[in-house]
């Protein structure tokens, strides 16, 4: 099971003049920053967030989202699959004997 999220939807025509939508759905990865295990790297650390507060150094990011699918569906496809792609939407994809099964995050 993964638990993907909406992060782009773009039009596009494909190559028999049919509109349809791009779908990119990413995962999102948190980082783990680990403690300090010597008393250099504590050092280091007290260092670096001194220099934060004095001189404003862009943070590390909390998280870094991950291309996972890619969704090129035409119109008729979209509404053949009966799911309502929203950007920022959240799903949890099951992939199960050679199937993919959407369901958005929170249905029973």
């Amino acid at each position: 099971m993964l638990k993907v999220r909406v992060n782009q939807i773009q039009s596009y025509t494909d190559a028999e003049g049919r509109l349809g939508k791009r779908i990119e759905l990413v995962v999102d990865v948190e980082f783990v920053r680990p403690k300090p295990q010597t008393e250099a790297e504590v050092v280091v650390q007290q260092v670096y967030a001194g220099l934060q507060q004095v001189i404003p150094i862009s943070a590390f990011p909390k998280s870094i989202s991950c291309p996972k699918i890619c969704l090129f569906l035409t119109e008729e496809e979209c509404d053949q699959l009966g799911i309502n792609f929203e950007v920022n939407k959240t799903f949890v994809i099951a992939l199960e004997n050679q199937n993919i099964t959407f369901k958005q995050e929170g249905e029973g």
